[in-house]
């Protein structure tokens, strides 16, 4: 205990030499930075860089990628040197897939891990058999996983298919292959008339930088902070190197420790917030607690058109909450009638981003980060009470 006390001690007082250190750096601004993005909003800036298409009506920047993903692994041993650009369809989030290349002859799912998030129960088994469904054969399909520094994917995500994707599967690190091949690619190969291209693309790879703490400016502010772990460790004090290593992998897997407990405790008072919630929403004699039922981390049902809407909170790779029409055995038209509804034009139009032709959700980025639980459960909140409001109205009028 002593030792854990120590060490937050010190974290304390690291965190607080980050904040000063932070405020002594040159003045420095970038959008991205300002924003809080999460992995969502990677996805997009992805997504609308791949889908840039030139004046001769080429996909100049998703063929970059192809062509730095080949030079990587070599073109001889490398099956996406197979693929050529044709009339590609390029989506985000649809079917729940980070980004989806579907064209004539090949399909690519990507899947962003930019923040380390879990690999859920055989989440890329899940998506090539999504993909196999779309008439592409399992040989015509290739997975790009995006994570943070290397880290791949694990073995349950793959279920029956992990050696079959051998030669159509790479893993590209956003610390090691998207920002040099933004920096040394792409960028310079933009146009001076598309200033706004240029501008995204130079604020993404700084924003990268600033996230891997590569920014120049940066500089001073990595040294002092190297120095103040090294004299916490006392490493330049008769230590040689392999005992610097143990000392800092030592300090590594204690900060682990740290972290797991902290997430514990976090999700307690995030289980409680939840929990705070639904109690306050059943308060409404309309609303039914479906949640074991449906085995998520929250579900409320509401009585419409002799139907039952049903709001969710659960989770896949991302946070995400879902609205569905008559949960249970939904049938597309009736699916279809209820978005035509004053509610269901709400819902889609001001609360919920995607669909589909049995209901709509929106995403909220990777469960680890506890600003997604908070802001999901605004939402979960937020659909439900218009959900009250709108059925109230048209009682009323009744």
């Amino acid at each position: 205990m002593n030792q854990y006390n120590e060490l937050l001690n010190f974290i304390d007082k690291f965190s607080r030499q980050y904040e000063a250190e932070k405020l002594r750096m040159p003045y420095h601004i970038n959008l991205i930075d300002e924003l809080h993005i999460n992995e969502n909003g990677h996805s997009r800036i992805l997504f609308r860089l791949l889908s840039f298409v030139n004046e001769k009506g080429e996909y100049e920047i998703f063929q970059s990628l192809l062509n730095y993903i080949i030079w990587r692994n070599g073109k001889d041993d490398c099956g996406f040197s197979n693929i050529t650009i044709k009339n590609p369809r390029i989506t985000q989030e649809e079917e729940r897939i980070d980004l989806w290349v579907r064209d004539t002859g090949y399909a690519i799912i990507f899947e962003n891990k930019i923040y380390n998030a879990a690999d859920q129960d055989a989440q890329l088994f899940r998506y090539i058999e999504k993909t196999n469904k779309q008439s592409y054969k399992k040989q015509d399909i290739y997975i790009i996983y995006l994570s943070s520094d290397g880290k791949e994917p694990d073995h349950q995500t793959w279920g029956e298919y992990e050696n079959e994707f051998t030669n159509r599967y790479v893993n590209l690190s956003f610390k090691n292959d998207i920002l040099p091949w933004l920096k040394g690619s792409v960028l310079p190969s933009v146009r001076l008339k598309d200033c706004f291209l240029q501008s995204a693309i130079q604020q993404y790879i700084d924003y990268l930088e600033g996230l891997f703490l590569l920014r120049t400016i940066q500089k001073s502010m990595n040294m002092n902070l190297e120095k103040t772990i090294k004299n916490h460790l006392d490493l330049e004090t008769n230590k040689n190197e392999l005992e610097c290593i143990e000392a800092l992998s030592n300090l590594t897997n204690t900060i682990k420790t740290i972290q797991l407990t902290t997430d514990n405790l976090a999700r307690n008072y995030i289980s409680k917030v939840l929990n705070q919630t639904k109690e306050e929403l059943l308060k409404n004699n309309i609303v039914n607690d479906v949640s074991e039922e449906n085995k998520c981390y929250a579900a409320l049902s509401l009585p419409y058109n002799n139907k039952m809407i049903t709001v969710v909170i659960a989770q896949d790779s991302k946070l995400y909450c879902q609205v569905q029409y008559d949960y249970n055995s939904v049938a597309q038209e009736e699916w279809k009638d209820f978005q035509n509804t004053p509610l269901g034009k709400y819902l889609s139009s001001n609360l919920l981003k995607s669909h589909n032709h049995t209901g709509v959700w929106t995403y909220f980025g990777s469960p680890a980060e506890y600003n997604n639980h908070i802001e999901v459960i605004r939402c979960f909140k937020n659909i439900v009470e218009k959900c009250i409001e709108f059925i109230s109205k048209e009682q009323n009028c009744l």
